[in-house]
């Protein structure tokens, strides 16, 4: 078994076969662990941002596996809504707003918010050779944000969401394409 952390699914690959032999869909936001029972019967699922442990029956895949079973991680949420929301879809791509065909997220490149310490190839978008930076500590930043400062604020990635992406977008459609707001330095999205 393996989580898919930004499209909410855990696979299972059949190591005698080589193959994908099932999966399970809408496990909970950013699930990072898993623990199969000894008798290889329960599957329990870290949904870490969805804040629970999810259990699974797995003897059989024959139907998709569905929770038999749920257990909140924690008494109280320590983080504001809006804190835990931007959390959720910083991680997430299974949301077609955010992305096509669960295709990418924010996380996949900066994992916990820290890099992948990989070099991408934006130029088809004007950016050039870019690094991935740790974006630890920069949430109280002021001014311009991303590679190049082209954001002055961070609901310009919606330009990324709708571009690379190709999500349908967090705004609405009326409001991206209000006056200026559609370019990253115009009017503010937020």
């Amino acid at each position: 078994f393996a989580v898919t952390r930004g499209n909410r699914t855990v696979e299972r690959y059949d190591v005698l076969r080589s193959e994908l032999s099932g999966s399970i869909d809408g496990v909970g936001y950013a699930p990072r662990g898993l623990v199969l029972s000894p008798d290889d019967r329960f599957l329990f699922v870290d949904a870490y941002l969805s804040r629970e442990v999810v259990a699974y029956d797995v003897t059989s895949f024959v139907d998709d596996p569905a929770p038999i079973g749920r257990a909140r991680i924690m008494a109280s949420e320590p983080l504001p809504d809006p804190i835990l929301r931007g959390h959720q879809l910083f991680d997430d791509s299974a949301d077609p707003q955010l992305a096509r065909d669960g295709y990418v997220a924010c996380a996949h490149c900066h994992l916990d918010g820290e890099s992948d310490r990989l070099t991408w190839d934006f130029t088809d978008r004007g950016e050039g050779m870019r690094n991935t930076v740790s974006l630890l500590g920069t949430a109280a930043a002021h001014g311009p944000i991303h590679w190049s400062g082209n954001f002055d604020e961070v609901q310009d990635f919606e330009h990324d969401i709708r571009g690379p992406f190709q999500g349908t977008g967090l705004m609405r459609d009326a409001d991206y394409e209000t006056g200026p707001r559609s370019t990253t330095l115009g009017d503010p999205k937020a």
